[in-house]
């Protein structure tokens, strides 16, 4: 009985170190399961044909406004202030984009609209 006893042990111990090693060799030991870019992502402004890009700042009043981004750098963001489409103002930025009409579809469209830049 001991004999098995110790086989369990020592079964039990290369398998804890196996998995050890598994982890500690892996190329993403983050605990990150959905690794799958082989190159890192670059962080950018998706064309409005295909997504919609937001952005919200807090005005000196204490009001908060949200933009349809239309373009960004590190330092600040250009866009279209929703309330120019009837937005309401609000501090969740998907109700402010629920209740805008006529957002749009294109950044031709959005070429000729006012613009706001935030720092």
């Amino acid at each position: 009985m001991k004999r098995i006893g110790k086989w369990v042990a020592w079964l039990t111990l290369m398998v804890i170190l196996a998995l050890g090693a598994a982890w500690a060799i892996s190329p993403d030991p983050k605990f990150n399961p959905a690794t799958f870019e082989d190159e890192p992502l670059v962080a950018g402004v998706a064309p409005l044909s295909e997504a919609v890009t937001l952005a919200q700042f807090t005005e000196e009043g204490g009001e908060v406004r949200t933009l349809l981004v239309l373009t960004f750098t590190d330092e600040s963001v250009t866009g279209v202030d929703l309330q120019t489409f009837g937005a309401a103002a609000s501090a969740d930025p998907f109700d402010a984009l629920a209740s805008a009409k006529g957002l749009p579809a294109s950044g031709a469209e959005a070429r000729g609209l006012p613009t706001v830049l935030s720092v």
